[in-house]
């Protein structure tokens, strides 16, 4: 059995005893490179993908009109979010690009995806937060002085390269995984839309004779149906603020059809 002993700190707990536990600042490099006239912005998102805006999507960001203090970014570069870093905004680039000094663009020479999946494991599990001392909520500035100071767990280079290799391997069968089980709810999610649609259209006998409804989206229907309006088959109110009290009746209840988001 592997012999363990204390690390000293709080959050790691203990480790292999041929590990090391280091500063930040002796393992890791603040890198600030030159931005080029070619580069496109970078952003670095919640769920470790650091990656061109573009490659995602171009809505939903604040614009900077001046692009002060920008730095260069190469693909292959360790980035920890210094605003989102807290929530999992950490990762590798997979693109040569520019990006705001809110990025800490950090070398090593250390396995940079076992540093990687340190530091997430840090916002994972909340230590950021924990040793925030800012007081805005959700929130916690993860600037270089702070990433330099932290203790980090550090195996030797082999273990390491075998460590994130074993990660690496794992979230990308679980990412498989997910997406079957995305596919298989996506289909019952159809399934149960279609059920509804053609029970309400179509009625339950299978072998009813049929009519058109004169409707485009609804298409036939049974021969012995009727297409009314809404408006004929009951009273209608309008403007009702979306609360139980205003349309819950001790009858039954009343058809809600809401019109907005």
């Amino acid at each position: 059995m592997r012999e363990m002993i204390d690390s000293g700190v709080k959050w790691i707990g203990r480790i292999p005893s041929t590990w090391k536990v280091i500063r930040g600042k002796y393992i890791l490099e603040y890198l600030q490179k030159p931005v080029r006239e070619t580069d496109e912005v970078i952003t670095c998102f919640r769920d470790g993908e650091v990656t061109l805006r573009s490659n995602r999507r171009e809505d939903g960001f604040t614009i900077s009109m001046k692009e002060i203090g920008y730095q260069g970014i190469d693909a292959g570069d360790l980035v920890v979010h210094g605003m989102d870093g807290f929530a999992g905004a950490i990762g590798i680039s997979d693109s040569r690009g520019k990006a705001s000094p809110v990025l800490n663009v950090l070398g090593t020479n250390q396995n940079k995806r076992f540093m990687m999946y340190y530091l997430r494991n840090m916002a994972y599990s909340n230590i950021f937060m924990a040793l925030s001392m800012g007081i805005r909520v959700r929130s916690c500035d993860l600037n270089w002085k702070k990433l330099g100071e932290l203790l980090y767990p550090v195996p030797c280079i082999d273990e390491q390269n075998k460590i994130a290799n074993f990660i690496d391997n794992r979230l990308h069968k679980i990412s498989e995984l997910h997406k079957n089980i995305q596919s298989q709810i996506d289909t019952l999610e159809n399934y149960k839309k279609s059920v509804i649609t053609k029970a309400v259209t179509k009625g339950l006998n299978p072998d009813a004779p049929m009519k058109d409804s004169g409707i485009e989206w609804m298409g036939k229907i049974p021969e012995h149906w009727l297409t009314i309006k809404l408006k004929y088959l009951g009273n209608t109110k309008n403007g009702l603020t979306y609360k139980p009290e205003n349309i819950v009746e001790a009858s039954g209840g009343k058809l809600v059809l809401r019109s907005s988001n």
